[in-house]
């Protein structure tokens, strides 16, 4: 197994899980502790359920063609109108073909809402928390401490249309140490779990009273606070450049390309930085499980 140095960030891998993620090792790159005291506060509301949707197929809106804009006889003021006038029609166009899009996308993921609803995000973060996220620990809101640092997680589960893979994209708001009255750090982490077997993938996530994705969604969020761990101790803007790369990997079982920043590549994974600036942890081929594991 190999994990390439790319002058932006230096990622050891310390476990790789047959059929799930691999995991990232945050443990050198993460704000030191103090003692036994995470440096960074994880927020956990019992109350709240994660949300989840269907990845929407691939086609969007209809590219519209020559356009003849009405000036209302007013000439340049009427075109400028027109043109006005049919911006606003055409984005309220796109809204409705994208919510029915979605609407349609989300179908896949009505098996799945029963037992996802019985989880509240306090029990998932739990998960993956308990299995070591160096320099981060859990808090509820009512024992907030302002001296450390507070990581607010949003997480958003997307289920593929083969049902093959989950894609957990969460929004984290950061707080600094001694700064949580000032507005928060938005990051952006989205991580794209290997691909299940094609064989009734369904089945396999909901067995056993949904273990297997309960325990995935754990490494998923696991690995989100890890990137955004590594990106607060180690800035991607105050490193060396890195160059943009073409990037394909599997999401599910399609292939797809991401033009991105390749930040660390190993234990067959790929932690890229968009053109967006977003992050993005996706799956590069087998893991080399036999160098991955136990580190």
């Amino acid at each position: 197994m190999r994990v390439r140095q790319h002058g932006v960030v230096a990622l050891a891998t310390v476990s790789c899980l047959a059929g799930a993620l691999p995991a990232w090792g945050a443990s050198d790159l993460v704000p030191p502790t103090s003692g036994a005291v995470p440096a960074w506060q994880v927020l956990t509301d019992p109350a709240s359920r994660m949300a989840v949707h269907g990845v929407p197929v691939d086609g969007g809106a209809r590219a519209a063609g020559g356009m003849l804009y009405p000036t209302g006889g007013l000439g340049i003021l009427g075109l400028a109108v027109g043109v006005i006038v049919h911006a606003g029609l055409e984005d309220a166009k796109q809204r409705g073909e994208r919510t029915v899009a979605q609407e349609a996308a989300d179908k896949v993921t009505e098996p799945y809402r029963p037992q996802i609803a019985e989880w509240s995000q306090h029990d998932l973060l739990g998960d993956a928390l308990a299995d070591g996220v160096p320099g981060a620990g859990s808090i509820d809101k009512d024992r907030v401490d302002a001296a450390r640092g507070l990581l607010e997680v949003r997480p958003t589960l997307l289920i593929t249309q083969d049902q093959r893979a989950l894609l957990l994209e969460s929004q984290i708001l950061v707080r600094r140490p001694g700064m949580h009255h000032e507005a928060p750090l938005p990051l952006k982490v989205t991580v794209v779990s290997a691909p299940l077997g094609a064989e009734k993938p369904r089945d396999n996530w909901l067995a056993e009273r949904g273990a297997l994705l309960k325990g995935q969604l754990a490494v998923l969020l696991r690995e989100s606070l890890k990137v955004a761990l590594i990106q607060l101790a180690v800035p991607v803007a105050d490193a060396a450049p890195v160059r943009q790369r073409t990037v394909r990997y599997m999401q599910g079982g399609e292939e797809r390309i991401e033009r991105a920043r390749v930040l660390a590549e190993g234990c067959g994974r790929y932690l890229l930085q968009t053109l967006r600036g977003d992050f993005l942890s996706v799956p590069q081929g087998e893991p080399d499980v036999g160098g991955c594991a136990g580190r």
